[in-house]
């Protein structure tokens, strides 16, 4: 398999192991490895792989379909638009919808309604706590706690809850930081911007200036401030960052020591 350097004209996070990139004066879109070993091209416009390790992708038409994990077409570039649902895809079509399954065939049963969210937590806390809001500002609440029980009072513009060591992502002022369960600031609230996975992998992107970093539990750097703003967090141990040197701007895979992944 062919391996590409690690520098690229755009490039997404890594999913299911595998990445879409493209480089400098070339149309085709290559799907990575970790390795950087490219695992097929393709002339469509990739949108990353889902839990079924498929990608829905567009057209130059900007028409939508399907590829599979090999890059061969599932659902053919045809449609406005496609959701991906739980058991499948809904393909719209002037204005018109229909279900299929991860392979495309009709789905004809009928399908009821349901107001059951569903999505993965990332919690790893044990605490047994929730953010609400109250008059514009955001706190943490007992979860099965009395309605004036307060464990974060509401002061700030918005908070998350307690996840990797204990500590809560909170924003005033437009700036960010975290606290810890006795509202202690463990990490300044100064930051432009913080990783929404926060200390995942044990470092969490901050973004300050427009400059981008990872920082530790103990708000030390562990990767400097020293990539662009559109640099993103680790996802399976990799981030793809942003470069800036002189007059050139490209992307990059680094690995949780800074190193470059491949």
């Amino acid at each position: 398999m062919k391996n590409l350097k690690n520098k690229f004209k755009q490039a997404t996070d890594f999913r299911f192991g595998k990445a879409f990139v493209n480089i400098s004066n070339c149309e085709d879109i290559f799907c990575i490895n970790k390795k950087g070993e490219v695992l097929f091209k393709t002339k469509f416009d990739p949108f990353g792989f889902n839990h079924a390790n498929q990608s829905i992708v567009r057209n130059k038409e900007f028409l939508h379909g399907v590829i599979n994990r090999r890059g061969q077409i599932i659902i053919p570039c045809i449609y406005d638009y496609i959701y991906t649902e739980l058991n499948g895809y809904t393909l719209e079509k002037n204005g018109i919808n229909r279900k299929v399954n991860f392979e495309g065939k009709p789905i004809f049963q009928r399908q009821s309604k349901s107001n059951v969210i569903m999505f993965k937590t990332k919690r790893v806390s044990s605490l047994p706590y929730l953010p609400r809001e109250k008059n514009g500002k955001w706190g943490i609440v007992p979860f099965l706690g009395e309605e004036n029980e307060i464990v974060i009072p509401f002061e700030y513009d918005d908070c998350d809850n307690f996840y990797e060591y204990e500590l809560a992502r909170v924003q005033k002022n437009e700036k960010y930081g975290f606290i810890n369960p006795k509202n202690e600031i463990v990490i300044p609230i100064e930051y432009d911007r913080i990783g929404d996975f926060g200390f995942k992998f044990g470092i969490c992107l901050v973004e300050k200036g427009g400059r981008c970093g990872f920082i530790d539990k103990d708000n030390n750097f562990v990767i400097p401030l020293m990539y662009g703003a559109s640099s993103n967090e680790f996802i399976e141990g990799i981030a793809c960052v942003e470069v800036n040197r002189e007059a050139e701007t490209y992307y990059k895979y680094i690995s949780t020591n800074g190193d470059d992944a491949f």
